[in-house]
């Protein structure tokens, strides 16, 4: 009955794992995604949602917007990481109040970088992302990049993205041709469903020789000779 509990226990908790979802629509000029991040293995903790629109100094402006934003996180105010009244690179508005853009006419190796202050993370995040401009959708000389992160209070990324791309949770990026690719990163991965046959397999094996070895022969002895006496 243990060895039943506790595999169920340990199943449960490898199986469990971040995931992050976009689904995108388009038209000229505009590519909208619906983005959802679980953060329910980090909820409880304190940090920051950083957002970075980074040019390629290729004179093609290109706005990201934030809008719908939806979330049990307790958010804390806003801080924006760029040069105040740099005209290349702009931040303005509020993720939770749903008017959140960031604005870089590519001009220069610019970044509009917004960082959200975050009290609680709860279980998830979900926002609606626009990127709209020139580039976007045609072909042009400009490949921007839009890379959304999750750090804790002691500034340790929460997602699994490289460091060139800030640790994203998702990273946008945009290409000459106007299309934009879109890659997610999981902070933790789920087991191939073979390995998880082999990781059961192994423990039922351990239990099985545990119980043989509880039931050794001096054991045994000592039962009967209880039985004799009786």
């Amino acid at each position: 009955m243990r060895i039943t509990r506790f595999l169920a226990k340990f199943l449960a908790l490898t199986i469990s794992a971040i995931m992050v979802c976009c689904a995108a629509t388009t038209s000229a000029g505009t590519l909208t995604y619906q983005v959802a991040i679980d953060t329910s293995i980090f909820s409880g903790q304190a940090g920051d949602i950083e957002i970075q629109l980074a040019s390629s100094g290729d004179n093609i402006p290109v706005t990201a917007s934030f809008s719908a934003y939806a979330s049990d996180a307790v958010l804390n105010g806003l801080t924006y990481n760029y040069a105040p009244g740099n005209p290349n690179a702009t931040v303005t508005g509020d993720l939770s109040a749903n008017s959140l853009s960031l604005y870089n006419d590519d001009s220069a190796f610019q970044t509009a970088d917004a960082d959200q202050l975050v009290s609680l993370f709860g279980t998830s995040l979900a926002f609606v992302v626009t990127l709209t401009g020139d580039g976007i959708g045609t072909s042009s000389a400009s490949a921007p990049t839009l890379g959304i992160s999750l750090f804790n209070a002691s500034n340790s990324p929460l997602f699994s993205g490289p460091a060139s791309q800030n640790y994203s949770a998702v990273f946008f990026q945009m290409s000459t041709d106007g299309t934009v690719a879109q890659t997610n990163y999981p902070a933790a991965t789920v087991p191939e469903p073979s390995s998880l046959v082999g990781l059961s397999i192994g423990l039922l094996g351990l239990a099985w020789n545990q119980r043989r070895l509880n039931r050794s022969p001096a054991r045994n002895t000592r039962e009967f000779r209880c039985r004799i006496r009786v």
